[in-house]
Parts: C-alpha cells; sequence; structure tokens
C-alpha cells in the first residue's frame, strides 16, 4: 500500500499539472478520452494558473485543478473532487462556462471558441447511471444521433463504481490501467505489472517516491488532506443535524396529523357503537312501553268485551223466561240475538 494517496488533488496535480509533466498527462488523457478524441494526443500545454501555497491549503474550498490546452486550441480542465458536496453537476457547467467564455476577448470571433472539456474525478458515487465513466455531449432530445456540437464535453469517473466494476482487464485496456495506477491501495506486484504495461507509469511512481522523501511536500500533502477530512466532518455533521431536525419536525407533524385522524376515527368508532348502544337500549325501551300499552289497550278491550258479555246474558236470561211466551221471530226482533242464537237457546232450555 502506497503511503500517500495519488488522487489527493495536491498529489494529482504534482504528477500531472506541472510542466515537465506533458508525457504522464498526455498518456493519462489518451487512456481516458480514446472514446472522443479523433486522434491521440501528440503535443499539449500545460497551463500554470494558481500558485501552491500554503495559504491554498488552510482554505478549505480551494480548487486545485489542472488545465491544457492541446494543439487544436481544445481546452482540458481535470478535477479530483473525493468530497461529495452534493453540486457537482452545476459545478462542472459553472468551471466550463468560465473555461469557454474567457478563451476568448471581447469583439473577437464566435468561431475561435475553442471546444472544452472537463473531466471530474470523483472519489462518490454521483450520476444515477451503471458505468463508472459517463460522457456528456450536446444532444437533440428526440434524434438522438444528432449532435449540436462537440464544443462541450463533460467527464465524469466514479471510483467507487469502479472499484465494483467486473469485465474489464487492466491488462488489456489501457483506460483501466491508469485508474487502477491511481489507487493508493494497490501491491507491489500489480505496480509493476502497471508500469510495464505503461511506461509513463513509472514516472507517476517516481513523483510519489520523491513527494513522500520531502518533509515540506509531506506536510502540504497532510494540509489537504486535513483539510479535506475537516470538509468532510462538516458535511457529516451538517447531514446529521439535518436528520435529527428532520425527525423532530416529522415527529411533531405526525402527532397534528395523528390526533386530526384520530378524532375522525374516534367520531366514526363513536357514532357506531353510539348506534349498536341506541337499537339495544331502544328494544329494551319499547318492549317495555310496549307492555304498558299492552296492560293498557288490554283493560280497555276487557271492559269492552266484559260489557258486551254482560249484556248478552242479560238478554239470554231474558228470553229464556219469555220461550213459553213469544216465538223465536218475536223474540229475535226484540233483542239483539239472532233467530239461530235463539233456536239455540229453547234446545237448551226447553
Amino acid at each position: 500500500m502506497r503511503k500517500l494517496n495519488p488522487r489527493n488533488d495536491f498529489i494529482f496535480k504534482k504528477i500531472f499539472g506541472e510542466p515537465g509533466r506533458e508525457r504522464e498527462l498526455m498518456a493519462f488523457l489518451n487512456a481516458i478520452l480514446h472514446n472522443t478524441l479523433s486522434a491521440p494526443i501528440t503535443s499539449i500545454l500545460i497551463i500554470e494558473h494558481k500558485e501552491l501555497s500554503q495559504q491554498l491549503f488552510d482554505d478549505k474550498l480551494g480548487i486545485i485543478d489542472i488545465r491544457a490546452t492541446l494543439e487544436d486550441a481544445t481546452i482540458i480542465n481535470i478535477e479530483v473532487q473525493l468530497i461529495n458536496q452534493y453540486n457537482m453537476e452545476k459545478r462542472t457547467l459553472f468551471y466550463w462556462s468560465k473555461l469557454y467564455s474567457s478563451s476568448i476577448k471581447k469583439g473577437e470571433n464566435y468561431k475561435l471558441l475553442p471546444r472544452v472539456i472537463t473531466i471530474n474525478i470523483l472519489d462518490f458515487n454521483f450520476l444515477g447511471t451503471k458505468s463508472y465513466h459517463s460522457t456528456f455531449h450536446l444532444w437533440e432530445d428526440t434524434e438522438k444521433d444528432y449532435k449540436l456540437t462537440d464544443i462541450l464535453e463533460l467527464h465524469f469517473i466514479e471510483y467507487p463504481k469502479f472499484k465494483n466494476q467486473v469485465g474489464e482487464n487492466y491488462k488489456q485496456l489501457s483506460k483501466t490501467r491508469w485508474l487502477k495506477g491511481l489507487e493508493q491501495n494497490i501491491d507491489q506486484t500489480t505496480l509493476e505489472e502497471l508500469i510495464n504495461l505503461e511506461p509513463a507509469m513509472e514516472y507517476v511512481q517516481k513523483t510519489l517516491d520523491y513527494i513522500g522523501s520531502d518533509p515540506e511536500m509531506i506536510s502540504l500533502y497532510e494540509a489537504r488532506e486535513k483539510a479535506r477530512l475537516d470538509n468532510i466532518n462538516m458535511i457529516d455533521s451538517a447531514i446529521e443535524e439535518g436528520k435529527i431536525e428532520g425527525i423532530k419536525e416529522g415527529i411533531k407533524k405526525g402527532k397534528i396529523e395523528g390526533i386530526k385522524e384520530g378524532k375522525i376515527e374516534g367520531i366514526k368508532e363513536g357514532i357506531k357503537k353510539g348506534k349498536i348502544e341506541g337499537i339495544k337500549e331502544g328494544k329494551i325501551e319499547g318492549i317495555k312501553e310496549g307492555k304498558i300499552e299492552g296492560i293498557k289497550e288490554g283493560k280497555i278491550e276487557g271492559i269492552k268485551e266484559g260489557k258486551i258479555e254482560g249484556i248478552k246474558e242479560g238478554q239470554v236470561n231474558l228470553i229464556i223466561g219469555l220461550l213459553d211466551i213469544l216465538d223465536d221471530e218475536t223474540l229475535a226482533l226484540k233483542s239483539d240475538l239472532s233467530i239461530e242464537e235463539i233456536k239455540d237457546i229453547r234446545k237448551k232450555f226447553s
């Protein structure tokens, strides 16, 4: 395992981004841009645009990137980003636009605007794509094979996806060799194989060995690593704090919603139970009242029927006394009884 991380942006710039590193940079770019270059890069100019001073490393937001131009005026910008600040797509477009718009002076012909390629090497998963290497251009939405222009070209290389990918053998593909060669956790045997296959990688390793033996360089490297780790902790703390606040807010809203829904459900359940209880009590009350009303009506009907029966019995007794005097028809006329009832009486009492 290496002492230094080649993807630390300070180390990466020392390897590829300083004058005298053209050979290594061309080999790396030819591997990464193999599918979009019309021909291999044979000449490159590395642009120095920042002083690597202590002030830069004290600045946690300081950006160390690599800029270079090709023979056809194409501008290439490489940035290594080890921390996910959740703004990578906007960030790379912003830097692309600055490089593009600043490439000509006011009043110059737009035809002089060059192709600008940005390469983002990320130590985290960022895109929803399956491939570890994603490339973007300006394509027409419906006619997918029509490219408006090639002046915009954005590359994203996601190292976690690269480490998990299967099917690419570093012995067969130059891009895979270079990405493998930039890993910190690499054994000596694999490293020697990579150097045999990619001779320019020997200079990469020599640079790492040189930096690792220079106390001042180690100090700058460690300052950058500390700034990076501090930034990671700050982002993680902010995320954790956001989660806690989110949970609190969720509980609060949940209680309010719960009370609201609880009331509605309670009212529904209350109505349901109330109906059942009401029906039950109504039946009991109905039976009670029914009995009282029944007794009352029964008394009235009994009295009524009793009166009728009493009158009837009185008439029968009167008729019995007149059987020997009057005939059946006369007795029927004189009473409320029918002739048949008179005849029945006569049979019983004659």
